[in-house]
């Protein structure tokens, strides 16, 4: 009996100390080693891809972001190259517009300087032509005339004396036959002549 007992003592002893020992290792083990825990992972940058950032994932849509990315980046490489075009079109359009527009200032120079020549050239005509036609009788100067457009007279009888149109003008009021219509024209050529030198007056002053 006491042989059992001490046996039964002995065992549950052992198995307290056995307890006992289990948890001071653990409690040891655990303040040991507070903040270690599984060591981060890592992403492997294959060699023969080009670098990149990569971090320990990778998923369909930023792989999907990415070709978007390129895809705008080549489009904006596009759109740029379409304008520097476009800028270098406008350049030389520009360049020859400035080209047609001094051509155009030195023909239309060169056409003033012709229309004074010319004008010079017909004033010098319509004055010899008033200096001839004052020295003639008013019906021979009259017969002239009639040939010629009223435009043309008046700018002869701008050159001539007052006292020679009205002589003129009291010879067509005088014609047998068509007095009607010389008596109508003189009409006309006086007021055309009376504007004419209205208009020499005003530019003149």
């Amino acid at each position: 009996m006491k042989r059992l007992f001490s046996t039964s003592f002995l065992t549950g002893l052992l198995a307290v100390v056995l307890f006992f020992g289990i948890q001071a290792f653990l409690v040891l083990r655990f303040l040991q080693s507070p903040g270690e825990s599984e060591p981060a992972r890592t992403a492997e940058i294959p060699s023969d891809e080009p670098a990149r950032f990569y971090w320990d994932f990778w998923t369909p849509e930023i792989d999907a972001f990415v070709d978007d990315l390129k895809a705008q980046r080549l489009a904006l490489d596009e759109r740029k190259a379409e304008l520097a075009a476009i800028e270098a079109r406008v350049r030389a359009e520009s360049l020859e517009l400035e080209q047609t527009r001094l051509r155009l200032e030195a023909f239309r120079s060169r056409l003033e300087e012709s229309i004074v020549e010319v004008g010079l050239t017909e004033e010098k005509n319509l004055k010899s032509l008033a200096v001839t036609y004052s020295n003639l009788s008013p019906a021979a100067a009259l017969m002239i005339l009639q040939e010629m457009e009223d435009d043309v007279v008046v700018k002869i009888m701008m050159h001539m004396k007052p006292d020679v149109v009205g002589a003129i003008f009291e010879e067509m009021t005088t014609q047998t036959g068509q007095a009607d219509l010389l008596v109508k024209r003189a009409a006309v050529l006086s007021n055309r002549l009376r504007l004419a030198r209205k208009e020499n007056v005003d530019t003149n002053s």
